[in-house]
């Protein structure tokens, strides 16, 4: 049997069934990330497997050709069992095809050992990546402070001598302040390769009411937004997805919203939470002050136009950019 589109209903019980699936998987947020970056989402399943393949095709259409994959998050890839792989992978560069797509990307956190040999034997070329999670399986608050490296829990109590609290996230600190806080990093040279204002405009419209998200604002002690994180939440992870903050005076913000989220994931008893992505050694220092440790991502990318991912990036980096000095 072929792949075959199929409901969120369908897509969401089916999704339940696959200990690898992240909330990037999820069909709302698939949806969200397609409208942000003027894409298609369609959601294809192999029905006939058990568990069911799921096949997110997350497209983006460039003049007459496409990428699939080609997103700004990670873990982008089938959710199939070992012995599905190879042929999810088939159904998959099917999909592709059909969309006239130059580039297809998969990604995998903790890939198993059958993946690589999979990915490589569908014409994959491979590459390693790596995230960052912090555990708090079986941990309380106290447990998951002392977790914390010296100058996390100094950063931490900075914020707080400050004078900065965190409270649930207003329309206004999503839909403006936060957008301006992303175009204050990419005029520094940062990039998280989201639009900045839609994104977060359709953020506030689909996840403020949802219990698997959560929006957070650091304030400060006359009431000014000074940082704003969204939380996505799966399974028994959350994954820190999409935030900035202003400096202040030396002090910190996002370490207390870091913070947050680390707590409030103790209280949840859930098992860790996902600092997503290690793109640069000071991201990856930064986050090993909260306990983090590293999870491997294995990344897998098919061209059949060379050097367009290439191509793709450096337009990005430009898109950003202007749209800060805009």
């Amino acid at each position: 049997m072929s792949a075959v589109e199929v409901d969120r209903a369908t897509w969401d019980a089916a999704l339940a069934a696959h200990p690898a699936a992240t909330a990037f998987h999820r069909h709302d947020v698939l949806e969200l990330a397609a409208a942000a970056l003027g894409g298609r989402f369609a959601a294809l399943a192999l029905p006939d497997t058990d568990p069911p393949v799921l096949l997110p095709v997350l497209e983006r259409r460039r003049g007459p050709v496409s990428t699939v994959g080609w997103v700004p998050f990670p873990y982008l890839g089938p959710l199939a069992a070992d012995g599905d792989l190879p042929r999810a992978l088939r159904a998959l560069l099917t999909a592709a095809r059909r969309r006239r797509a130059v580039l297809v990307q998969c990604a995998v956190r903790d890939p198993g050992a059958a993946t690589a040999p999979a990915l490589r034997a569908a014409g994959f070329t491979l590459h390693d990546d790596r995230t960052l999670e912090v555990p708090v399986a079986g941990r309380d608050a106290a447990a998951c402070w002392g977790a914390l490296r010296g100058n996390g829990r100094r950063d931490v109590r900075a914020a707080r001598d400050a004078g900065l609290t965190v409270r649930a996230a207003t329309r206004e600190d999503v839909c403006t302040h936060l957008p301006a806080m992303l175009d204050a990093l990419h005029a520094r040279g940062g990039e998280t390769g989201w639009p900045a204002r839609r994104t977060t405009a359709l953020a506030w419209e689909r996840l403020a009411a949802s219990p698997l998200a959560r929006l957070t604002t650091a304030v400060a002690a006359d009431g000014t937004p000074v940082a704003v994180t969204i939380a996505l939440h799966h399974g028994t992870r959350t994954h820190l997805w999409l935030g900035a903050a202003h400096r202040r005076d030396g002090i910190d913000p996002h370490a207390l919203l870091y913070w947050d989220a680390i707590e409030d994931a103790a209280a949840r008893g859930l098992d860790a939470v996902d600092l997503v992505g290690a793109p640069t050694p000071g991201i990856v220092a930064y986050k090993r002050k909260f306990g983090a440790v590293e999870r491997p991502v294995l990344v897998g990318r098919r061209q059949r136009l060379p050097g367009y991912g290439r191509l793709q990036r450096g337009h990005a980096r430009l898109t950003a950019r202007r749209a800060a000095v805009a």
